[in-house]
């Protein structure tokens, strides 16, 4: 989402309890974070050019095996091996066919294991649409011809993958799997060791190493026992899951250093895809590599060139195995065919690197980046991306109208606030900017004298220049800012029940109403000049005038004799705002501090209770006032 969060784009982050201000509903969300490398769009261009890459007899061995396992799995996928080109994919009879070219992009990003890859992706229309979104995405992001129109085609692609694909934004929340470790030694082969040794954490160079060794082994048994349709599918998937990791390591946000906490990690992943990472290859090319949704004609030519030559080695195994008279299936590495990349958080025991395995394992490698160094040596400046648990301050100026409650005329004021706030921001998670941000804001207002605004005949009575219907008050203000699934506060419900029920859905259902509700009318639209968001039920403000002494006015009540009489009256009132409309034209972050200028339409209702006469007779009877007013504010939060 990606996302998007990826983020895309997205990063692990808090888990599942309570950090912020409003419950475990949002706190999931820290933890929703995209892992994956390129989009979907970019992983299959890559694997296209792999295969225009591949010489005729790869390609007819390609063929083969797919013809082979195609014709046990359906007509779900494509009857070529690879189908179009990378902007023009086949369909067939039942829609949006799957090639091999998808298969990278659906390997770790939307499924865990080669095994859940055939059982579950590849069994089902759901890849189908998986695929048909990313389509839409590239065609889209083709035509999008500046950075709003780009940010909002990804923000709708990262929403209609996660409908299609509950999990989308948090199958990846365990680990770094998606990621190089920092660089260790000073040699590949040290760094390939420490980055396979048991227990070394989950990362994309030990998992390509795994995965395509698995798949090298598999395909040794492929000529004595060729007809095996399962066995053909399983060397399939396992090599398409080496691919996305290696796809992966060509990826500059994925390479340039993985350590810090969640924000730290996505922001750095973030800054470095969209500006470039410069580094050398390990034979010692210079390289300036770009990442998630920026990739670039270098990056995909070196990147397709590594996967042709992994996908090479592939055939030259299962060759020399034929010519050697066949081999049997490794059993160890058809357990690699059920290895979580989801959630294992450590590297298992590894199949074994002999010499057969080594030297074309590091041929594939020697053209990857070097990554980046690890916090003690030399590493490259982190970037934080702006999301988790914030302080914040705010300074407003509002303008409205008010009518009805303290008379029949219609009335003017000006208001000023300012106040405190705590709360969780969600900028770089699942939205864009606002949408994903609560908050409890404390604050004081002060509001003008409320005037009649008079026409002929207005005299010196109340409400004219002589005196005000309702007087300069001040007030306390207590505000709240709550994303909702359907209805506004219905998370408040929904959250604790399903934290115990599912928490799966409760993720889905935090993430759907950050991103702008199940309807999703509430969503941030980018424009050149600033970010819209219709906010109505989302933000409530109570301003409570006159708590601890009443708000003194004068009006006219009834006498003994029935008759209107200047009286002193007092009261005490609630206004109730909730802004409808909120634009922000202005918005800075840098790192951990956060400014925003922003202008809100709101509708307000005055509520005045507990009205005495300080004269003894009776008190006056007001109803609601009803106001509309626009707020201008200006905010600041710090991250914690």
């Amino acid at each position: 989402m990606s996302n998007i969060f990826e983020t895309p784009m997205l990063v692990t982050g808090a888990r599942r309890v309570a950090r912020g201000l409003l419950g475990a509903s949002f706190a999931c969300l820290a933890s929703a974070s995209p892992a994956q490398a390129w989009i979907y769009p970019e992983h299959r261009q890559i694997g296209v050019d792999a295969w225009q890459r591949l010489d005729p007899h790869a390609q007819d061995f390609y063929r083969a095996l797919w013809q082979r396992a195609r014709g046990a799995h359906g007509v779900r996928w494509c009857e070529a091996a690879v189908a179009g080109t990378p902007f023009a994919p086949q369909t067939s009879d039942t829609g949006r066919c799957i090639d091999f070219a998808d298969w990278p992009a659906l390997a770790a990003d939307h499924s865990c294991s080669p095994d859940e890859l055939l059982a579950n992706a590849l069994q089902s229309d759901w890849a189908a649409r998986v695929a048909s979104v990313s389509d839409q995405l590239r065609e889209d992001l083709a035509h999008g011809d500046t950075p709003a129109k780009k940010e909002n085609v990804w923000f709708t692609s990262n929403l209609l993958l996660q409908d299609v694909d509950d999990a989308y934004v948090t199958r990846a929340g365990a680990n770094n799997a998606h990621f190089m470790l920092p660089l260790s030694g000073d040699t590949l082969a040290e760094f390939l060791e420490a980055s396979t040794r048991r227990g070394a954490p989950l990362n994309a160079l030990g998992l390509y190493v795994q995965y395509h060794g698995a798949a090298l082994r598999l395909a040794a048994a492929l000529g004595s026992d060729g007809a095996n349709a399962d066995l053909v599918s399983r060397v399939l998937a396992l090599e398409a899951y080496a691919l996305h990791f290696l796809q992966d390591m060509f990826s500059s946000g994925h390479v340039v250093g993985t350590w810090g906490d969640a924000a730290t990690r996505k922001g750095t992943h973030d800054y470095y895809c969209a500006h470039g990472y410069s580094t050398t290859t390990w034979s010692g090319q210079h390289w300036i590599l770009y990442g998630d949704a920026h990739i670039t004609p270098v990056d995909l030519s070196r990147a397709a060139r590594a996967m042709a030559r992994s996908m090479t080695q592939v055939v030259a195994a299962a060759d020399a195995a034929r010519e050697a008279g066949g081999a049997v299936a490794d059993a160890r590495a058809l357990a690699f065919a059920s290895l979580d990349s989801c959630q294992s958080v450590a590297h298992p025991a590894g199949l074994p690197m002999d010499a057969a395995v080594a030297p074309a394992i590091e041929a594939v490698l020697v053209d990857t980046p070097l990554p980046g160094r690890g916090p003690d040596s030399a590493s490259w400046p982190r970037h934080r991306a702006d999301f988790g648990p914030f302080i914040g301050l705010e300074s407003s100026l509002s303008l409205g109208g008010s009518f009805g409650g303290y008379g029949s005329n219609s009335r003017a004021f000006s208001e000023l606030g300012m106040g405190v706030r705590i709360g969780y921001g969600l900028e770089d998670v699942v939205a864009i900017v606002n949408s994903g941000t609560m908050y409890l804001h404390l604050g004081l207002v002060r509001q003008s004298e409320q005037r009649d605004i008079c026409s002929d005949g207005c005299g010196t009575e109340l409400g004219s220049a002589t005196l005000p219907r309702v007087p300069s008050r001040a007030g306390v203000a207590l505000g709240l800012r709550m994303p909702f699934y359907v209805v506004p506060g219905d998370l408040l419900l929904l959250a604790p029940v399903l934290a115990l029920v599912s928490p799966t859905e409760l993720t889905r259902v935090a993430i759907r109403a950050a991103s702008g509700g199940l309807i999703p009318w509430q969503r941030t639209f980018a424009t050149p000049v600033g970010y819209v968001e219709m906010v109505a039920g989302r933000i409530v403000d109570a301003t409570f005038h006159g708590a601890s002494a009443r708000v003194r006015t004068f009006a006219y009540v009834d006498d003994d004799l029935g008759e209107p009489a200047l009286a002193s009256v007092g009261f005490r009132s609630v206004t109730l705002t909730f802004p409808l409309v909120e634009y922000t034209p202005l918005r800075m972050f840098a790192q951990t501090l956060t400014a925003a200028l922003q202008i809100q339409l709101a509708y307000a209702i005055d509520l005045p209770f507990d009205m005495t006469n300080y004269g003894g007779g009776a008190a006056p009877e007001w109803g609601p006032a009803h106001m509309f007013l626009m707020r201008l504010s200006l905010t600041g939060r710090g991250y914690l």
